[in-house]
């Protein structure tokens, strides 16, 4: 069985033999650290190891900004011909919809995994916010490729991806809060 140590400036938490002189988090020497015993399974921690939707997640959380700067220019730009960034946008907006969709069900797993359950008051949120913002980033892609290129179809993306970065940064610090706590047993 892996043992596990803490350290007591900082609570960073790794393998035995990991530190030599320092933690890689705080600093502090390594006798500031001891001996930890995890309160999850061995089979849990090591799939919340790999931070699946911590990871995705960073794709739906750059591309609604640039998104949105690609709007504006294009909204700014509306009376030239731009096949270009016509089509960076419709492609954006249908990557977009399968990272929200990935970072939604790796959020799901994470969830399950660490609280094993959906039902707590922050993750129902979060599901509400993350289908939410999935629900629009689908109807900004049905809008910029049914609807010709006009200011009134910008403006209205606009306002829609406006919702989404709110949403997004909903989503990103609830889910901070959420990183750091798991709910005990196998």
């Amino acid at each position: 069985m892996t043992k596990y140590i803490r350290c007591k400036v900082c609570g960073y938490i790794t393998t035995e033999g990991e530190i030599k002189d320092y933690c890689p988090t705080c600093g502090a020497k390594a006798k500031a650290f001891e001996p930890y015993e995890l309160t999850i399974s061995e089979k849990r921690k090591k799939m919340l190891d790999y931070h699946f939707h911590q990871i995705i997640v960073h794709f739906p959380q750059s591309y609604v900004p640039t998104l949105l700067l690609l709007l504006v220019v294009r909204f700014i730009l509306i009376e030239k011909t731009l096949t270009t960034i016509d089509i960076i946008i419709r492609i954006a907006y249908l990557l977009l919809d399968i990272v929200f969709l990935l970072a939604i069900f790796t959020g799901i797993f994470d969830a399950k995994t660490r609280y094993k359950k959906l039902k707590t008051p922050f993750l129902k949120l979060k599901i509400s916010v993350g289908s939410s913002a999935l629900v629009l980033s689908i109807i900004s892609s049905v809008l910029i490729f049914v609807f010709d290129s006009s200011k009134t179809l910008y403006i209205i993306l606009i306002l829609i991806n406006i919702l989404m970065n709110v949403g997004s940064l909903f989503l990103g610090k609830t889910g901070i809060k959420l990183s750091t706590a798991v709910t005990r047993g196998k």
